[in-house]
């Protein structure tokens, strides 16, 4: 009978170990964690010793892997970052396009008001 709990005991503690996420960081660091969500840009998560704890945050631009407890991983590359600033930049190059032809407008705005005055003037 003891060796039958002994079993059951050792079985259900393996699958608690288990039952974690890894987050391998750039700098070569592991943290036990348990992922709660995945974003674009960041990995929000709970550390695994405190489940019921505050919620951390970290940019995936940080990490090189996510390991998940079914044993399926997430890597990411470096080009992380250049995908990311090749983003701003295209962001970048597109406010500057409105921002040109939003002085564009102002401008024939101001040219046609003008235009109205000096009208306005001579033919009254």
């Amino acid at each position: 009978m003891k060796n039958l709990l002994l079993i059951i005991l050792f079985a259900s503690s393996t699958n608690i170990i288990k039952a974690q996420d890894t987050l391998t960081m750039r700098s070569g660091g592991n943290i036990i964690v348990k992922i709660i969500e995945v974003g674009s840009s960041e990995v929000k998560y709970k550390k695994i010793d405190n489940l019921n704890g505050p919620g951390f945050s970290i940019f995936k631009s940080e990490l090189s892997m996510i390991q998940y407890e079914n044993g399926s991983k997430d890597v990411f590359k470096d080009d992380m970052k250049i995908i990311q600033e090749s983003r701003i930049q295209s962001r970048s190059k597109d406010l500057s396009q409105i921002v040109t032809k939003i002085k564009r407008v102002r401008l024939t705005i101001f040219a046609i008001g003008a235009l109205l005055m000096l009208y306005l003037t001579y033919n009254h």
